[in-house]
C-alpha cells in the first residue's frame, strides 16, 4: 500500500473501495506491529513454560490456543473495515456462480500465494481438535491417510482451482478466449502439477516391485510439466501482465511511459520473478510428494 500511495496508484478506484473504509499505510503497519507483539509474546511463554522457567500450572499449549483465538478475531475485527475482504472471499468460494470484479481476481491470487499458510492452518486445526496441545501426545494424525493424502492435497489444489473457475466465468461473461482461457489454461498446468503431487507416493507404492523405468518416465513427466507451468506463469507476468517484452518498442518500452526511470529495476524485477516462479510452484507439491 506505501509503494502504490507513492507511486501515485489509485489502488481505491481499482478496487473499487470505500474511500472512508481505508486504512493508511502508518495504521497497517501498527496494526502489524501490535500482532507481531502479541505473536512474539505467545511464544516467548510458551518456551519459557517448555523449558520449566515458568509456572507450569498452565498449560503450555493454551497459549497457542490464545494466539489462535486472537488471530481470528483480528480477522474479522473491525467488522465495517473487515467486511469488503470477506464478501469477496465469499464471492471467490462461489467461483464460477459468482459474477468476478477485479478486487476477487486480486484476492484469489493472494490465495494462491497462501498454500504453505493453508496447511499451517489445517495443521493447526488437527492439533487442537486431537487436543495434543493439552495431552502433549504424539502426532499419529499426522500419519494418517486423511490428512497426507486428502486434506494436504486438497488444501494445495484449492486455491488454484478457485483462480480458474474465475477464468472460466470471465470467459462466459465476456466470450472473449483472450486472455481469459489462456489465463485458465496457466492455471490448470500449476493444478496438474499438484495433481502430479498427490498421486505420485499412491504411483510409488503400485510400482516399488517393478522396474524403476515406469517410475522415472511418470517423474521426468511431472517435471515437464513443472517447467513448463512455471515458464508459462512468468512469461504471463512479463508479456501480459506487466506489458513488456515488446520488440518494437524496444523490450521494456518508450522511457515516457515507464514508472520507474531506473531500467535496472525492471531486468531485476524480471529475473526474481523467474525464480519466484519456480518458488511458488513448489508450494504447490503437497509435502508428502517431496519426502517419498
Amino acid at each position: 500500500v506505501l509503494i502504490w500511495t507513492r507511486t501515485r496508484i489509485n489502488y481505491i478506484y481499482l478496487f473499487d473501495l470505500d474511500p472512508r473504509r481505508v486504512r493508511k499505510p502508518r495504521h497497517i503497519f501498527a496494526a502489524a506491529t501490535d500482532e507481531s507483539i502479541w505473536y512474539f509474546l505467545n511464544l516467548l511463554l510458551y518456551y519459557k513454560v517448555k523449558m520449566g522457567r515458568f509456572p507450569g500450572w498452565v498449560p503450555p499449549g493454551l497459549y497457542p490456543l490464545l494466539l489462535v483465538i486472537f488471530t481470528l478475531y483480528k480477522l474479522v475485527h473491525p467488522w465495517s473495515l473487515k467486511r469488503v475482504l470477506w464478501r469477496s472471499v465469499g464471492r471467490c468460494l462461489a467461483a464460477p456462480f459468482s459474477p468476478v470484479t477485479f478486487y476477487d481476481s486480486y484476492v484469489a491470487d493472494v490465495l494462491t500465494s497462501m498454500v504453505k499458510i493453508f496447511q499451517d492452518l489445517v495443521w493447526t486445526a488437527c492439533y487442537f481438535l486431537s487436543s495434543q496441545f493439552v495431552q502433549d501426545s504424539g502426532e499419529s494424525w499426522q500419519r494418517m491417510p486423511a490428512y497426507q493424502s486428502v486434506a494436504i492435497p486438497i488444501v494445495c489444489i484449492f486455491p488454484v482451482w478457485i483462480r480458474f473457475q474465475q477464468c472460466l466465468r470471465r470467459f462466459y461473461d465476456t466470450r472473449q478466449r483472450w486472455p481469459h482461457l489462456a489465463n485458465g489454461g496457466k492455471y490448470a498446468l500449476s493444478q496438474m502439477v499438484s495433481l502430479f503431487g498427490a498421486l505420485y507416493p499412491l504411483y510409488n507404492i503400485t510400482l516399488e516391485r517393478r522396474d524403476g523405468d515406469h517410475l522415472d518416465t511418470y517423474v521426468l513427466f511431472w517435471v515437464g510439466v513443472f517447467v513448463a507451468s512455471a515458464l508459462y506463469s512468468f512469461c504471463w507476468d512479463v508479456l501480459v501482465d506487466w506489458n513488456l517484452g515488446r520488440p518494437q518498442f524496444g523490450f521494456l518500452g518508450p522511457p515516457e511511459k515507464l514508472m520507474y526511470s531506473r531500467r535496472w529495476c525492471y531486468y531485476v524485477a524480471i529475473a526474481g520473478d523467474l525464480f519466484l516462479r519456480f518458488s511458488w510452484l513448489l508450494t504447490l507439491v503437497p509435502p508428502v510428494a517431496s519426502k517419498s
